[in-house]
């Protein structure tokens, strides 16, 4: 019997069995949107994997931070975009190419990586095999996606 992830800010930040939490179904509606924890309404279109809504520190969906598992197939290439918050990914398993606006190379990251991403950041990765990584928002995570990304430099440079 699988438990339920719990919550708590007795001792600060605390989460309990969090590998059993369940996926964020994926209940598209009409309008081709889909309900995330934390983010609200969010394209269908993004990433194919796997997301587990782990918990927010206030309760399910009341305040940050939020905190996230996200499993990603081989070869997945998120599209980019920009969220309203800070937030902090951490590679588990696997390995990705992440790319960002701030001009640099592509860059491989594998378990233990830490990614710090500011709030307006554009981003994206490439997962080159299977990933977990565990994402914390430290405010309301909302995504903003892009066609392309709004670099801060010549994206032909830095990008193959």
């Amino acid at each position: 019997m699988k438990r339920q992830a719990t919550m708590s800010t007795q001792r600060g930040f605390t989460l309990s069995n969090w590998t059993d939490a369940e996926e964020v179904p994926r209940d598209v509606g009409a309008d081709g949107l889909y309900e995330m924890p934390g983010m609200g309404r969010i394209p269908a279109h993004l990433p194919l994997g796997h997301t587990k809504f782990l918990g927010s520190a206030a309760g399910v969906d009341a305040g940050p931070p939020w905190l996230y598992l996200f499993q990603r197939p081989m070869g997945e290439v998120t599209p980019w975009r920009r969220h309203t918050s800070d937030h902090l990914e951490l590679v588990l398993s696997g390995e990705i190419e992440w790319y960002d606006d701030a001009g640099h190379a592509a860059t491989r990251l594998g378990p233990g990586s830490v990614l710090f991403i500011p709030a307006g950041r554009s981003y994206r990765y490439t997962t080159v095999s299977a990933a977990d990584l565990l994402a914390l928002w430290f405010g309301v995570p909302d995504v903003i996606a892009e066609a392309t990304p709004h670099l801060a430099t010549d994206e032909s440079t830095t990008r193959g």
